[in-house]
């Protein structure tokens, strides 16, 4: 028998402590199980009673852990749903959604939720009761589009307009082909001698001229001859490619075009050229376009263009250098804009090299970290949260961007002195390119005959001087003889102010009728970029010669306007100017007179800019003037005013009676479309002069897209008795709305 004077007791976590069995008796209901541990002999205790006690200091302490396990496993059984319940809770679960008007019926009929599936009506989104509340899975179904199904009048109306077609306009996915097989000279070969002249050879085929503006790198298959051209197609470079093997070149930073010269064997099937310095993998140049995925008419209208690609005019470019389909954009990386280098991220991407013209004023939108490189990729400059940044004086190169992955494809880098609206990469199709039934669906048809261009640079010594080059646009129109439908003119005008109003009729002519360009039939006037109307200012102050105190008369103000339109027919376009007039009548005056029947006209991207008439006395003026006859269409768009404080209305109009000759059964309606306008807090007026004859039809008044007009209203003028003009306005922010709608 072991004498005990002092013991270790095993406590409940675990641990031991030290006790006496004189002050401690429950210690020795242990002691066996310590004897066994640290030695000694345990009295009659067996071996399978310790093992049985396993962690526990007595049996029955383990049988009243295990009874507490087993009613925990029972509890949670007990909660959990059998076979009873499940088929209980799916009879009650029908097959077919039960419909109710909107979320908040559905709360208020079933508070606290009801098995099944429920749609409501005013959105026809799905919803089921989860985690104590209706959660929104998304939308129940929809119908899909049939086949030839898509009518115009389904179309949203002026959605297609010129500037928004390109010639990538698909949906689909851009090939990263950009040789398309379809569209090559056979037997015509890049001369490396001449400037911009393909000579006969029929052992060589050309490409069409594929756009590049602000890339960096091309990869081609095989070619032989490479030539780089300018935004005019003049000749930048010419590369000659002897091996006839895969090559890959540097665009040359002024270089907005290239083409290739390759062997007439060449399987064009499989020729591949892309952008970057690796060759990818070749795919159709099909898709670039996505043409699979249009209507036929609608590639038959993209497939209409000149068989010759050397008199196709590409188009206005874009303003954007940047890419976004660029093969040499990289994801998950970003530049460090004080060194240089570029370093992983996840959700930022750098662009591709973009070419820069040293001390040139560049702006961004979208960009947060940008640096300027040397040629040959040496570090100069860099910077975060660009917006106008002047390039390095010293050295021509290129730049890297970085941007946040969810803007990245909204990056805006143009060559300019400040922020431009975005645009997507490309050369843009201008009006004329297009086929003559997309021209009727755009509303005024143009096939130029002749262009006169105009530039305060020009005098006696260009070539042309006097007949198709001017220093001003009254003599350029002045010189127009014969303009008609088959004879079209059209007025290119080069960024400059032309303040020719007041030296043609000054302020003291004795000139009566009209005085500003009354155009003549079929000619129209555009700036060369119709996006920076600013740079093109038409301006007259009719009071400009008097002398101080003196003030022009009401009539002589109202003889006054840039553009008197007048003429019947004047179908014309005036397009990208700044208009910067005051003490006239109006900056512009549309007045036909009743007699403006087949006309249309359109006025787009243009600045009303004016100032008010303070040294005329009996006639307040207008920014814009408008007489419109039945049967007359107008439209103005993409238009801005900036008018004096003491002005409220940014319009000054009114329809004309039918007073064509020819008797109509139903007299047609004048038609007045404002489109994607800014009026800057001024009123849209438009007046009723209103005969009996007069009744037999609307006039139609559409304010599409227009915003801050501060009133839209009608008024009546001579013996007017009602208003005539109905009126749809949609997508705009009118503070006050008095316009009679339908």
């Amino acid at each position: 028998m072991t004498e005990v004077s002092k013991l270790m007791r095993t406590n409940s976590d675990g641990t031991e402590s030290q006790v006496y069995p004189e002050t401690h008796l429950e210690a020795v209901v242990g002691l066996d199980g310590y004897i066994a541990t640290h030695g000694g002999s345990g009295g009659n205790q067996s071996a399978e009673v310790v093992a049985a006690r396993g962690k526990y200091e007595t049996l029955g302490i383990r049988e009243d852990a295990q009874d507490n396990a087993i009613a925990t496993n029972n509890s949670r059984l007990a909660n959990k749903a059998d076979k009873t319940y499940i088929d209980d809770y799916l009879s009650k679960v029908s097959y077919v959604p039960e419909t109710v008007a909107s979320l908040d019926e559905l709360k208020t009929k079933y508070p606290n939720g009801k098995p099944g599936l429920f749609v409501t009506a005013d959105n026809g989104h799905k919803y089921i009761w989860t985690d104590g509340a209706w959660k929104d899975v998304g939308v129940y179904q929809s119908n899909g589009i049939a086949d030839d199904s898509i009518e115009d009048i389904k179309i949203k109306r002026d959605e297609i307009r010129q500037e928004t077609l390109t010639f990538v306009p698909g949906v689909a996915r851009k090939s990263n082909n950009l040789f398309d097989k379809n569209r090559v000279l056979i037997g015509r070969v890049i001369d490396t001698n001449l400037n911009f002249i393909l000579s006969d050879n029929d052992d060589y085929f050309t490409s069409d001229w594929i756009y590049c503006r602000g890339e960096s790198n091309v990869t081609i298959k095989t070619c032989t001859f490479i030539e780089f051209a300018d935004k005019s197609l003049k000749r930048v470079s010419v590369i000659t490619n002897a091996s006839n093997a895969t090559i890959t070149t540097e665009v040359p930073f002024d270089a907005s075009y290239f083409r290739i010269s390759a062997i007439s064997k060449t399987d064009k099937g499989s020729l591949n050229i892309n952008f970057g310095k690796d060759l990818l993998e070749y795919e159709s140049y099909d898709n670039k376009t996505g043409m699979a995925q249009l209507d036929k008419d609608v590639t038959s209208v993209l497939e209409n263009v000149p068989e010759n690609p050397e008199k196709l005019v590409y188009g206005k470019l874009s303003a954007n250098l940047f890419n976004s389909e660029s093969a040499d954009n990289q994801v998950g990386k970003r530049v460090i804009p004080d060194k240089g280098k570029l370093t992983d991220q996840s959700d930022y991407s750098v662009s591709h090299k973009i070419k820069f013209i040293k001390g040139l004023d560049y702006s961004f939108d979208k960009v947060v970290f940008y640096a300027f490189y040397k040629d040959g990729g040496d570090y100069i400059s860099g910077g975060s949260n660009p917006v106008t940044v002047t390039a390095p004086d010293d050295y021509a190169g290129y730049m890297l961007v970085s941007a946040s992955n969810v803007n990245f494809d909204k990056i805006m880098v143009s060559q300019s002195s400040g922020v431009l609206d975005y645009e997507s990469y490309g050369a843009k199709v201008l009006y004329n390119q297009l086929p003559d039934a997309v021209k009727d669906k755009l509303g005024v048809s143009r096939d130029i005959s002749e262009t006169l261009e105009v530039s305060p640079s020009y005098d006696e010594s260009v070539v042309g001087w006097g007949v198709t080059k001017f220093d001003n646009i009254i003599s350029a129109h002045d010189s127009i003889t014969g303009s008609s439908a088959t004879n079209q003119f059209l007025i290119l005008v080069h960024p400059g102010t032309y303040d020719d109003w007041s030296a043609k009729w000054p302020s003291n002519t004795t000139a009566t009728g009209y005085l500003g360009i009354q155009p003549k039939p079929y000619v129209f006037f555009e700036s060369t970029d119709v996006e920076h109307p600013e740079n093109y200012v038409l301006r007259w102050d009719g009071a400009a010669e008097l002398e101080d105190g003196q003030t022009l008369s009401g009539k002589q103000a109202m003889q006054r306007a840039l553009f008197h339109l007048a003429q019947n027919p004047r179908t014309t376009q005036i397009k990208g100017f700044t208009f910067d007039v005051k003490n006239c009548r109006y900056c512009l005056h549309i007045e036909s007179a009743g007699r403006g029947a087949g006309n249309e006209l359109l006025i787009s991207n243009c600045v009303f800019k004016w100032g008010g008439n303070p040294r005329v006395t009996g006639f307040n003026g207008a920014p814009l003037g408008m007489g419109i006859s039945s049967g007359e269409s107008v439209t103005i768009e993409n238009c801005k005013w900036d008018v004096v404080e003491s002005v409220p209305d940014a319009t000054a109009g009114h329809n004309n009676r039918w007073q064509m000759d020819a008797v109509k059964f139903v007299r047609p309606p004048a038609i007045l479309k404002m489109v994607n306008c800014n009026f800057n807090g001024k009123n849209f007026r438009m007046d009723t002069v209103s005969t009996a004859d007069q009744t037999d039809a609307f006039d139609e008044i559409h304010l599409l897209n227009c915003r801050n007009i501060n009133r839209a209203y009608n008024g009546l003028q001579g013996s007017a008795t009602e208003n005539n003009w109905k009126a749809d306005v949609r997508f705009t922010s009118i503070k006050v709305n008095d316009l009679n709608q339908p």
